[in-house]
């Protein structure tokens, strides 16, 4: 039971690194495209 918890509280954790990783990366790439729209 514990050792369940603690495997889903690790790959939840890391669901959460991966969709902040995107998000950053798909941030990073719209202000990249803002700035080639600008020049």
């Amino acid at each position: 039971m514990l050792v369940r918890l603690f495997a889903n509280n690790i790959f939840s954790k890391s669901i959460l690194q991966l969709m902040v990783k995107v998000l950053i990366h798909y941030k990073n790439q719209n202000m990249i495209l803002i700035y080639i729209a600008r020049k």
